[in-house]
């Protein structure tokens, strides 16, 4: 007699139908996603202040975003932002008023 409860023959199919997935994740879906730094690692990244960062994440002058109370950023998100000429021919940024 086949047992008609996959879930219980499989704990695998059970744990997939629980949270609506097709199967496990594979470890190269993990391993294609990128760390994201706190402010902390990302200013060291900079070599800015932490606060400076985060002011500047707060009005889109650095490429962030925020989750809950923390603002997050990637390494090649910040790369590509300074290659891109944030602050090219050495011209002075524009003050940013940051209240």
């Amino acid at each position: 007699m086949e047992d008609t409860n996959s879930a219980r023959a499989n704990p695998d199919a059970r744990s997939a139908a629980s949270h609506g997935s097709a199967g496990p994740v594979s470890p190269k879906a993990d391993a294609e996603f990128e760390p994201l730094l706190d402010v902390v690692e990302a200013a060291r990244l900079l070599r800015i202040h932490p606060k400076t960062l985060q002011k500047l994440a707060r009005v889109a002058k650095v490429p962030a975003f925020r989750i809950g109370r923390f603002w997050r950023d990637r390494a090649s998100d910040l790369e590509m932002w300074l290659r891109s000429g944030a602050n090219s021919d050495r011209q002075p940024i524009d003050r940013v008023d940051f209240t």
